[in-house]
């Protein structure tokens, strides 16, 4: 895997173990991960763009997986950033 869809990776499962949490904004998750904040921003707009996050605005704001976890593949994750494998 690239560093790119390991960081995906990570935050798509971060965001699963949050999700009856709420949003998680993505400085917390490049906090908690150890992931460079502004790299893991551009990652998580592409997830966006294919549909695996959605953003909420707002001072409580951030990421949610736009389904259930259970309905995300690894491949899909990968594939959002890397195109078709």
């Amino acid at each position: 895997l690239t560093t790119r869809s390991e960081y995906a990776l990570i935050a798509a499962i971060d965001l699963a173990v949050a999700a009856d949490s709420g949003p998680v904004s993505t400085r917390d998750i490049a906090d908690r991960r150890d992931v460079p904040l502004k790299f893991l921003e551009q990652i998580m707009h592409a997830l966006r763009q294919e549909g695996i996050v959605t953003s909420i605005r707002g001072a409580r704001g951030g990421f949610v997986l736009a389904r259930d976890a259970r309905e995300i593949t690894v491949l899909a994750v990968v594939e959002a950033l890397e195109g078709p494998l």
